[in-house]
């Protein structure tokens, strides 16, 4: 049974009330696995969720396929030997814009806080947010080692949504788990949510870093704000200072 963080496709109107308390516990943005995030490079992540175990419930086939064809789109973006660096990240930066839930990940890190933002405040937010996260993927392009990923399994969590399990090989014998946690939207088609790599699920990473950058500041949200910006403006990605 694969550990997962829950994933709601709605927005986040609860408080911290029964939410792990992260404030306390900083942690870098993402796990330093270089050469691993380097070949995730197709999907960026979101929405409401708590840590807990999936249930064994049917396969979404369709789901899998989704995933597995992002995975391949991905990989021939970079494997492109005719294409310019430059050229690689344009196209690899609309990719993973237009298969993920942008917006929907951007207020989910945002915690009880967004509920306390301004409608600019938000706008901005959500905005830094996309820029900052097609960052995390164009800087690391140079980076990608040739892994491949494959498709294994995938388990219905019913509206919560569906998660997709595959494995990437790093090494003979060397087996790195990966899920993806994917919505099937209205009109039937799926966007990406979060990524969870070794354990660790993307979004509720960045969740508890924003939460407390924002909370370590009295709550005041322009101190993340400014952070993003200063990262957005100097082509940084995924990766926080550690709360002040």
């Amino acid at each position: 049974m694969i550990e997962i963080a829950h994933l709601d496709h709605e927005e986040d109107e609860s408080s911290s009330d029964g939410m792990i308390n992260f404030a306390s516990e900083p942690r870098t943005m993402v796990p330093r696995f270089t050469r691993v995030w380097a070949a995730l490079l197709m999907v960026v992540f979101f929405s409401t969720f708590v840590g807990g175990a999936a249930q064994a419930n049917a396969r979404d086939e369709a789901a899998e396929q989704f995933v597995q064809d992002l995975i391949d789109e991905g990989l021939a973006i970079l494997q492109n030997d005719g294409a310019s660096l430059d050229e690689k990240k344009q196209v690899f930066g609309n990719l993973v814009l237009n298969n993920a839930d942008i917006p929907g990940m951007a207020r989910f890190t945002l915690g009880k806080y967004r509920r306390n933002m301004s409608s600019e405040q938000l706008n901005e937010f959500v905005s830094l947010f996309e820029q900052y996260t097609k960052n995390f993927y164009e800087t690391r392009l140079g980076e990608y080692g040739g892994e491949d990923i494959d498709v294994v399994n995938s388990v219905d969590l019913g509206r919560k949504g569906i998660v997709v399990e595959s494995q990437m090989e790093l090494a003979p014998e060397s087996i790195l788990e990966v899920n993806w946690k994917v919505f099937k939207k209205s009109d039937g088609e799926y966007i990406i949510t979060d990524l969870g790599v070794a354990g660790i699920w993307m979004v509720l990473e960045q969740r508890s870093q924003f939460t407390s950058v924002i909370g370590n500041n009295g709550g005041n949200v322009d101190a993340l704000l400014v952070k993003l910006r200063e990262m957005v403006s100097s082509g940084e990605g995924a990766e926080l200072p550690p709360p002040t």
